[in-house]
């Protein structure tokens, strides 16, 4: 936004100084600064990350990132259902899911057999980080509710998290979902509150495996 105040009058009389042109115009310019989303879901191939929770279904979940090759990252989770894989894009601008399979229990790297330029299927989190940003995505709403949020989970307090509401857009499902992204870590909480129920995933640990090992 740039807001301009011109200083106008009478010429100047013997005796003063003219002002040059411009002079007495001010400008003031608002400027977002926009962060690489990239920090919010970081690429690592054997990164592991353990969540724990309590809800009536699925308490617990482990994430692994399998393969990362700009800008795409495959992971998998392995909840106490089925394990699922993913495959999202991930740009400075916007991070987005291309492939979702459940019952997966392969290593095949799915990334290699991707399109030139795959269709997302569900923006995750995009631009600009401020609180307000909305849009809708595969039949569901998001918006930023926060980005300077402090939590504190099993695996530590984290900082500057952003938070991220989910609603359906089927008037029938009223539930709502919370997600907290930490930069460098990604995804820290997970919250789901329905009519009679809540379901919390809380980050516990994260490592990279072969460290580990």
């Amino acid at each position: 936004m740039t807001i301009s105040l011109i200083i106008g009058g009478c010429a100047p009389g013997e005796g003063e100084q003219e002002l040059p042109p411009q002079q007495g115009e001010q400008e003031e310019q608002e400027e977002v600064e926009e962060v690489n989303l990239k920090a919010y879901l970081p690429m690592q191939e054997g990164m592991i990350y353990d969540f724990s929770g309590e809800g009536p279904i699925h308490p617990s979940l482990e994430r692994e990132i399998m393969f990362a090759e700009e800008p795409y990252v495959q992971i998998l989770d392995k909840g106490t259902g089925t394990n699922i894989v993913l495959v999202y894009t991930v740009q400075e601008d916007q991070i987005g899911k291309i492939i979702e399979e459940a019952e997966f229990y392969e290593e095949g790297n799915l990334i290699e057999e991707l399109e030139e330029e795959p269709e997302v299927q569900e923006v995750i989190l995009q631009q600009p980080l401020e609180e307000g940003t909305t849009w809708e995505t595969n039949e569901q709403q998001r918006e930023i509710v926060a980005t300077n949020e402090i939590i504190t989970v099993p695996a530590g307090t984290f900082y500057d998290v952003i938070q991220v509401r989910i609603t359906s857009l089927n008037e029938e499902d009223s539930n709502e979902t919370y997600h907290y992204y930490s930069k460098n870590v990604g995804l820290i909480k997970q919250e789901t509150i329905g009519e009679d129920f809540e379901r919390i995933l809380e980050l516990e640990t994260y490592g990279n495996r072969e460290i580990n090992e």
